[in-house]
């Protein structure tokens, strides 16, 4: 962990905000029911487990050089479980966002080992969720599992996102819910944003990933943030939540998480 990432996280706890500082009745309930829940889900215990059996799984898997990640490497799924995926604390953000705002369509930009996958699809089987990588050895592992599992609301889309995400949102044409967690530059996470924005409607919501690693996503954070067509941005750190309803006033909200 770096120096400049710490000084970020210490800037954000000390601007943040708790539940009793929501002064709309929208986002005090919107806190309680995506930050605040703590009823032991069974599907928690599905996705915990899944995980547990990926850090013990010594698979060699190669990792093209794509969007952020400079170079090719070669490392185990535990590995990369352990690098990448979501911790539960964030994890379940996912899947209670998803119970609360029940999206009928689901996209995923990063499928990696396939955790936030995992619990978005279990947060909401009648909904279609699709997940996209560049990493095709890993996607057809990660699909294999789920097919064990008996996953079967999940479509599995290899390729380079700049060729598949076009495609799939104008094949949608109407967009309920993303998750943009890969190729974290500000020119990609702008461009994926502005890709999908003639495609929202006003209950659309975008999770952006690690909107504090690197000065590139903070600053494509604040445009966003900033955009016309966004209404209520939340920052909890890790993640930012972003919705269109045009019914709420416009505010970024740093939310202590």
């Amino acid at each position: 962990m770096s120096v400049k990432f710490l000084l970020r996280f210490v800037s954000y706890y000390f601007s943040s905000k708790t539940v009793h500082d929501a002064h709309s009745n929208f986002l005090f309930n919107f806190i309680r029911a995506v930050f605040l829940d703590v009823n032991p889900y069974p599907d928690y215990d599905i996705a915990k487990n899944y995980r547990k059996q990926l850090l013990n799984d010594a698979t060699l898997i190669t990792s093209p050089a794509l969007g952020a990640r400079p170079q090719i490497k070669t490392s185990t799924i535990a590995q990369l479980t352990g690098a990448t995926a979501k911790q539960h604390r964030y994890a379940k953000v996912l899947y209670l966002l998803i119970q609360y705002c029940k999206p009928k369509n689901i996209i995923e930009l990063g499928t990696a080992t396939g955790v936030s996958a995992l619990y978005q699809a279990l947060a909401r089987p009648s909904a279609k969720v699709h997940t996209l990588d560049g990493n095709i050895q890993l996607l057809e592992i990660v699909k294999d599992k789920f097919a064990q599992m008996n996953i079967q609301n999940v479509e599995f889309i290899p390729g380079l996102f700049d060729n598949t995400f076009p495609a799939l949102v104008n094949k949608l044409q109407t967009i309920d819910y993303i998750f943009f967690d890969g190729n974290h530059t500000y020119d990609s996470t702008i461009k994926y944003f502005e890709t999908a924005l003639p495609h929202i409607h006003n209950k659309t919501i975008f999770i952006f990933d690690d909107i504090n690693w690197s000065n590139e996503m903070q600053r494509a954070w604040k445009e966003i943030c900033a955009h016309s067509s966004t209404t209520l941005c939340i920052d909890i750190f890790m993640m930012g939540i972003v919705l269109f309803d045009t019914s709420l006033a416009k505010q970024t909200f740093v939310y202590r998480y």
